[in-house]
């Protein structure tokens, strides 16, 4: 399997925010992939934020955790492409530059 890290170095060249998510339960996609892959983007100052649910699997099954997704997926657009308003969970100390 393809370790998330050995391309991170090759995402230097992309400068779009980056968000993450996983369930920490998922059996098709290892969590600490995502993980990984957060930590290596953070290492190189990429703009990244990761979600990771609790006891979730590959597609979100619970009803609470895929409208949070939905919203944050939301909000996420709105901030970075429209009027950049204040999103609580979406701030300077989430967002490396």
């Amino acid at each position: 399997m393809l370790n998330p890290n050995y391309n991170a170095e090759k995402e230097l060249e992309f400068s779009s925010p980056m968000l993450l998510w996983t369930g920490t339960a998922d059996k098709n996609v290892n969590p600490e992939q995502t993980r990984s892959f957060y930590n290596a983007l953070r290492k190189y100052r990429k703009p990244v934020i990761a979600l990771f649910y609790k006891d979730e699997l590959h597609s979100l099954q619970g009803k609470e955790q895929r409208n949070d997704l939905t919203v944050k997926m939301v909000e996420w657009f709105d901030y970075f492409l429209r009027d950049g308003k204040v999103v609580l969970w979406i701030n300077k100390e989430n967002i490396a530059r």
